[in-house]
């Protein structure tokens, strides 16, 4: 999650590890608070998120390297609940 200048509200972005460890990062943005407030006219303010874990890709597909710890999950998080608040109060809505 990244806030500056140009997105007080915050983004959601992620990347590659290959890009992160590049001199030149390439971002991929997946929610711009920013956008979402002034579409839906509602202060979001970002609470955080929780990986749904029945959402997993298949290893085959995610490219994931599974560990040698058999009891974890194999494959990658794919869908996540988002904990928004409405302009920094407490409550959250789970989206």
């Amino acid at each position: 999650f990244w806030k500056d200048s140009k997105n007080p509200k915050g983004i959601w972005r992620k990347t590659t590890l290959t890009s992160y460890q590049s001199a030149d990062t390439e971002w991929t943005t997946v929610l711009d608070l920013d956008e979402l407030a002034k579409k839906e006219e509602m202060s979001w303010v970002w609470k955080g998120y929780v990986p749904l874990s029945r959402s997993l890709d298949e290893v085959e597909k995610s490219g994931y390297k599974p560990s040698s710890d058999t009891s974890a999950p194999q494959g990658r998080v794919t869908r996540v609940l988002l904990n928004l608040s409405r302009g920094g109060a407490d409550a959250t809505y789970l989206r």
